[in-house]
């Protein structure tokens, strides 16, 4: 199956796995272009601003998990609130493999997380490209003990799953990220793989 995710570049900037990508040659030019959509959207940056920008990303960096099939940072320019999201689509094996856990024919059991500090609330999320699949809300903690919003989804297609989780950078802000990530989730595709490529912004193999 080929997957193909569309999404506003106004609120997600792509993590990559690797340099070189066809947009980035290394991993300063990609910082570089996270400082440039920023001062297109809210003018020049000073030094520390800049600096700020960096960390940032560097902090994607490190929350990047390369058995995602994409992540994206949350970084709607005047909002400064951030997050990061992450695409798993393959196979049940696959997904199982990316999630490091095993997982379930049940959406609702595979939606949920273990680490949840009280129980989710599941409800169903439909979109067009995948039909009725799941949305958990869920109350992590991070190292910190700081508590953090969070969203699962998940969607089966045949054998295939389509497992979306995103994390806010703080309690509050999950609600502002909300409708970003279900419009985000809305632009995933997943599609056969002789089927006629339809353009996108990031295109993919689900195994």
């Amino acid at each position: 199956m080929r997957y193909a995710i569309s999404y506003d570049r106004g609120a997600w900037y792509p993590v990559p796995t690797g340099f070189p990508t066809a947009e980035w040659a290394d991993v300063a030019e990609w910082r570089e272009g996270l400082i440039a959509d920023f001062e297109e959207d809210t003018g020049s940056l000073d030094d520390d601003a800049r600096d700020a920008v960096r960390e940032l990303a560097d902090t994607a960096r490190a929350a990047h998990n390369p058995r995602a099939s994409e992540v994206l940072l949350f970084c709607p320019r005047r909002l400064l609130e951030f997050g990061i999201a992450s695409v798993y689509c393959g196979t049940f094996e696959d997904v199982a493999a990316m999630l490091g856990r095993p997982v379930t024919e049940s959406l609702d059991e595979l939606v949920r997380d273990d680490a949840a500090e009280i129980p989710p609330v599941v409800v169903p999320f439909e979109t067009a490209e995948l039909g009725e699949g799941r949305r958990a809300a869920i109350v992590l903690a991070d190292e910190d003990g700081r508590a953090e919003g969070a969203f699962n989804y998940v969607f089966r297609r045949d054998d295939h799953l389509v497992f979306v989780t995103a994390v806010a950078d703080r309690i509050g802000a999950g609600a502002i990220m909300l409708p970003f990530v279900d419009e985000l989730v809305r632009g995933i595709r997943l599609e056969p793989d002789d089927a006629v490529p339809v353009p996108a912004q990031h295109e993919g193999i689900a195994s």
